[in-house]
């Protein structure tokens, strides 16, 4: 879990002592990067960089907003 003062990524890193990819193994690794290959022309891991960039900086807009306190979260009701 993390602290409402972690307003982004980069924060979470630092503080966990994660590397950059955070809590991503080398399987998960080999897996996405597979997912998101490198475009003709571009530096090797390019694809994958540019995907991971873009779900920290949703992450980070996500964190920046109100935090919700536990009593006030509700599930989905039952089908």
């Amino acid at each position: 879990m993390h602290s409402a003062r972690d307003a982004s990524k980069d924060n979470v890193v630092n503080d966990a002592r994660l590397d950059e990819y955070g809590y991503c193994d080398d399987y998960m690794l080999a897996v996405d990067r597979r997912q998101f290959p490198d475009v003709p022309g571009q530096s090797e891991g390019f694809g994958f960089r540019t995907a991971y960039d873009i779900v920290c900086i949703a992450l980070d807009e996500w964190k920046a907003g109100p935090v919700m306190p536990f009593n006030q979260v509700s599930h989905a009701p039952d089908l």
